[in-house]
């Protein structure tokens, strides 16, 4: 009898331990869903359009230093449950983490979410912040790096933005010298760049569609033989590990080799071109130097126009034609997009306005202008002293 007792005690107790078990397991993932929450309060994002340059300089880097982690955490997680199979209360857990880990990165998605639009209000506090965001391809975040890292009253011209953005080549960064240009902008740059890669299938994109128009100038070009001498230059240089990118450099692609590799490779992007000896085809630039060439060219328009449009704002007339406009006899210059809100300053209802009469104004939506020869050499030299 004791022992029958002592058994039903303790089922009732295993019992009794497995209900009390699943209780907390659901009271512990409801805890979970409303003490995961991370919002910014109303007070907050009001304060958060009144930042500081230094300050929105500081939400910028965390963001993107969350960013990361985030995309690490995600990698780890990957790795760590690869090959099991999942609780179905992890499964079910999509807004409720079930471990510390995933609770970890519920966390810094939050706050990487709410840093954005603590910097989205910082943007639309501001001119240029609002006209880069009207821009395709611009996001609150990129908008708000360039507002905290450009100043039109350090920037005469275009070529001051675009050398401390790290795009002028003729200045070089010796050893035990100050690195001349912004690296934190540089970075900023390039992900400007890879964003106007994305958007340019979009019917109301600018940017991406100069960077199209930009690369298929420079193949042309790097078919040509064109950039034979810089190519040379960069075989000295890889010929120590003989990449694929030296196969490039050093001659070993001929031009109707170049043309098939481009034609598969509209449908297979891990594909490699034939070779022959070194010297026996065509120096050229590999196609990821091609891409970030015209990535550039496509972030320094973005640059110019930001400085056209700065420069009115600040100074409330036209900035000097450049220098290849007013000195050397080019014609062609491209207009920066005019903004499109209800601005209240009657500068801009006045320019506005009269863009409206002429109807040759700049419209983001509308067709681009072809990007021309003279339109590339202006841009170019643009003068930078």
């Amino acid at each position: 009898m004791k022992n029958n007792t002592s058994k039903k005690a303790s089922k009732t107790s295993e019992t009794s331990k497995t209900v009390d078990a699943s209780k907390a397991s659901s009271s512990i993932q409801v805890v979970k869903v409303d003490s995961n929450k991370v919002a910014l309060s109303k007070e907050l994002l009001k304060a958060g359009s009144k930042l500081k340059p230094s300050e929105g300089r500081f939400l910028v880097d965390r963001y993107y230093q969350l960013q990361d982690d985030r995309i690490k955490s995600e990698g780890q997680l990957r790795s760590l449950y690869k090959g099991e199979e999942w609780p179905d209360y992890i499964k079910e857990a999509v807004k409720s983490p079930a471990t510390i880990l995933e609770w970890m990165h519920t966390i810094n998605m939050q706050l990487e979410e709410q840093i954005k639009k603590a910097l989205k209000k910082f943007a639309e506090n501001n001119f240029m912040g609002k006209w880069a965001m009207e821009q395709c391809g611009i996001g609150p975040v990129l908008s708000a790096g360039l507002l905290v890292h450009l100043e039109i009253e350090q920037a005469p011209t275009a070529g001051h933005l675009w050398s401390y953005a790290g795009f002028d080549p003729t200045r070089e960064w010796k050893k035990g010298e100050k690195r001349p240009f912004n690296a934190k902008l540089k970075t900023l740059c390039f992900k400007i760049g890879e964003s106007f890669v994305k958007v340019k299938g979009r019917g109301q994109d600018v940017y991406g569609k100069i960077y199209e128009e930009r690369k298929a100038l420079e193949m042309s070009r790097n078919e040509q033989g064109l950039f034979a001498e810089q190519a040379k230059e960069m075989a000295k240089k890889f010929k120590a590990n003989k990449s694929v990118s030296y196969d490039w450099y050093a001659g070993k692609v001929t031009t109707k080799a170049y043309k098939e590799f481009l034609k598969k490779k509209e449908t297979n992007s891990l594909v490699k071109p034939k070779t022959v000896g070194e010297g026996e085809g065509v120096h050229m630039l590999p196609p990821g130097h091609i891409h970030a060439r015209a990535r550039r060219y496509a972030v320094k328009m973005l640059l110019s126009d930001w400085h056209e449009i700065g420069y009115q704002d600040h100074y409330k007339k036209e900035r000097p034609l450049p220098f290849p406009v007013a000195h050397l006899g080019h014609a062609h210059v491209r207009k920066a997009a005019l903004p499109k809100w209800e601005t209240n300053d009657p500068y801009w209802e006045d320019v506005i306005k009269g863009e409206a009469i002429k109807d040759t104004g700049s419209d983001q939506c509308g067709p681009i202008e072809p990007v021309l020869e003279a339109t590339v050499d202006a841009k170019e030299n643009y003068e930078s002293k």
